[in-house]
């Protein structure tokens, strides 16, 4: 199961990952409005992946 979790995690890392490095200059750049919208459209997601991997 460690793997498995594993082979889940690590692209959900990668997107994080990847999501920061995008927001944090367009935090920078723009306005804190599409900071939040940003946050509002991913934070349901990883909460999604969060919990199909804490029910198994």
């Amino acid at each position: 199961m460690d793997t498995l979790n594993g082979v889940l995690m690590t692209p959900v890392y990668f997107s994080l990952i990847a999501v920061y490095i995008i927001l944090i200059p367009l935090k920078l750049i723009f306005d804190a409005p599409f900071w939040y919208l940003a946050v509002g459209i991913f934070s349901p997601l990883a909460a999604q992946v969060m919990v199909l991997i804490l029910r198994d």
